[in-house]
């Protein structure tokens, strides 16, 4: 099999991983009555049981059908490797320097952070609430390390030409965001919630991953062209 197929079958891998995303979150809203799309943490979706978080104090309620949204954790921690590692092999041969090794930092951090979002769903709140926050919060992190490595590595490339003005902006977007988080911890726990956060999060994330997406087509599309 060339490298034309390969990047193929990652490209529709990807594609379904975001629709997998999309479609999963989505299902576990509706089937979750005590979800308030207002203030419920996203991960109370796949509580197996009622708890009282250790870092909060509040109470969480179980979700009547918590594998819907586990499962879907789970599963796109797999395949959400596809497009990070697409677009690894196609930037790869014009990376030199600086961007080769932010480059190559970037998908060792993704690894990281999606063997994170499978622990969100293995541990939850209510099956293990101790272990579920420190996944919770290495996958916030690792993401946004990721991502800025990738940031790095698409500023210093050659190619930078060939991706969108959305997907850098969002990317410093998701980068503020993560700083902001970690230094100024109080204003989202005390003042705003961390709920709030994880909003604002997940909507960059999933505009990132759809950008990561149309970049490696874009990509794709240069390469098919040259040959």
């Amino acid at each position: 099999m060339d490298k034309k197929n390969w990047f193929d079958i990652l490209d529709t891998i990807s594609i379904i991983a975001f629709g997998i995303l999309l479609v999963g979150s989505i299902l576990a809203i509706i089937l979750t009555p005590s979800f308030d799309i207002t203030q419920s943490y996203l991960s109370s979706l796949g509580n197996r049981k009622s708890v009282t978080t250790v870092v909060s104090g509040s109470h969480i309620q179980s979700s009547p059908h918590p594998e819907v949204f586990n499962s879907t954790l789970i599963i796109c921690s797999i395949l959400l490797l596809a497009p990070v590692f697409l677009q690894v092999f196609l930037l790869s041969p014009k990376s030199k320097g600086t961007s080769f090794v932010f480059l190559h930092g970037f998908w060792f951090a993704w690894i990281l952070s999606m063997i994170a979002m499978a622990t969100v769903a293995i541990a939850d709140t209510g099956t293990n609430n101790f272990y579920h926050v420190i996944a919770l919060t290495e996958f916030f992190g690792m993401a946004i390390i990721a991502i800025t490595y990738r940031l790095v590595s698409v500023m210093s490339s050659p190619l930078k030409a060939n991706f969108s003005k959305i997907d850098i902006a969002n990317s410093f977007y998701l980068l503020l965001l993560g700083l902001s988080r970690a230094t100024i911890e109080n204003f989202w726990t005390d003042k705003v919630g961390d709920y709030i956060f994880q909003r604002f999060f997940i909507l960059g994330f999933l505009v990132f991953i759809v950008e990561l997406i149309r970049s490696n087509r874009k990509l794709i599309s240069i390469l098919n062209k040259k040959h």
